[in-house]
């Protein structure tokens, strides 16, 4: 596992925004959960006990789903038909892949 530095960090942050802005989209979310799901990373990392320098890439890439899936479920609840894990797995590894 890879940790990443503060600088790592930004271009992790705004690639797992460009991907939940997809993600919204696709399935006609309101855009602003997206900006509260990045609320909800920001305060786990906020009071992450281990240094946000050494939370490696894939701990942060689940952090940065799960603070999505969360706040899909918080603002939509049970209306929003949610995706499977092998199809949150198959959209992202597309977009990280460049397809």
């Amino acid at each position: 596992e890879d940790s990443i530095t503060a600088q790592q960090l930004g271009r992790w942050r705004c690639k797992m925004c460009t991907w939940a802005f997809q993600v919204v989209d696709q399935f006609n979310v309101n855009r602003e959960t997206v900006s509260i799901a990045f609320s909800f990373l920001d305060r786990y990392l906020a009071t992450s006990s281990e240094p946000v320098e050494l939370i490696s890439t894939e701990k942060f890439q689940l952090a940065s789903m799960t603070a999505l899936y969360i706040a899909i479920k918080t603002c939509h609840g049970n209306t929003f038909l949610l995706m499977t894990s092998e199809q949150w797995k198959w959209k992202y590894w597309k977009y990280y892949n460049g397809d």
